[in-house]
């Protein structure tokens, strides 16, 4: 049988990933090209998991290499101009659990 609290935890844990992946997108917009190691300073965390994050936001193509660090492309911005509605939508998927 499944466990409640085990969905949740790892609901959780997936929402906390997307929410880092998505913070580092958004300081990419504002603050142009950067580096791992900018990066892992402005947001404070351990810069393996800036590394990660960039990794899987270039796999989801939604960032380009630069000589002065990872840049952000018209998919990402497409994509963070529809996060609102995305929000909605997941809200409105898990009220109907």
């Amino acid at each position: 049988m499944l466990h409640i609290n085990m969905v949740i935890g790892k609901l959780n844990r997936e929402i906390a990933l997307v929410r880092r992946h998505i913070g580092i997108l958004r300081i990419l917009e504002d603050r142009g090209p950067l580096g791992i190691l900018k990066l892992s300073h402005i947001t404070r965390m351990n810069p393996a998991h800036v590394r990660y994050s960039l990794r899987v936001l270039q796999q989801s193509s939604f960032l380009e290499p630069t000589a002065k660090g990872a840049k952000i492309n018209r998919k990402a911005l497409s994509f963070i101009k529809n996060l609102k509605n995305g929000k909605t939508k997941l809200i409105a998927l898990l009220n109907k659990i």
